[in-house]
């Protein structure tokens, strides 16, 4: 697969000014399309989660024309998510998610080359994640795989329990808690 490079950077040039605006899209389009994928950003700052990704997106697209220390980089990339949980099953809703934001921003100047090669673009942005989040899991010690699974474990449970108590009541009972705690603590 080619990339053609020069249109990659220079629609992500027309993305960076407004990249505050397209990450915050991007995460709300995220969350409203794929939920289940919510509960991995719960203890995260989600400012914070912006700009790493738009510096990580930034620099992806300034080393395409070199791919061997991209893939490196984005090996080491995927094997850092390990912590956080992503699975498999979630470059594609980011994928999704990463292409509609650009399509959203870049309204009716989207069209089927862009979105083209932006494709193939992240389709490399995820294998090479995917190999290096692989390669973590091998070599994992029994200790960090149980972290992992107790992550994904409290993912799970905290998604379920917001299905369970749906909006207002979850939140009430959730004041409730921290008020008993800080009581207690007092």
């Amino acid at each position: 697969m080619s990339l053609n490079i020069p249109l990659i950077r220079s629609s992500f040039e027309a993305v960076k000014p407004i990249s505050n605006e397209a990450m915050t899209h991007f995460y709300e389009t995220l969350f409203q399309n794929f939920p289940a994928v919510k509960p991995l950003f719960a203890h995260t700052d989600l400012e914070r989660q912006k700009k790493s990704l738009i510096h990580a997106l930034a620099y992806i697209v300034d080393h395409l024309d070199d791919s061997d220390h991209l893939v490196e980089y984005l090996k080491k990339l995927g094997s850092s998510h390990v912590k956080y949980s992503i699975q498999d099953e979630h470059y594609p809703m980011i994928g999704q998610s990463l292409l509609s934001t650009l399509k959203f921003f870049f309204k009716g100047n989207w069209n089927a080359e862009l979105e083209m090669e932006w494709t193939h673009a992240y389709q490399l942005i995820s294998d090479s994640m995917r190999l290096g989040a692989s390669a973590k899991l091998k070599g994992a010690s029994s200790s960090e795989v149980k972290d992992s699974i107790q992550i994904t474990a409290r993912n799970l449970l905290i998604q379920s329990i917001e299905k369970q108590l749906a909006g207002e009541e979850f939140l009430s009972l959730i004041r409730e808690k921290a008020k008993k705690v800080l009581l207690d603590a007092i």
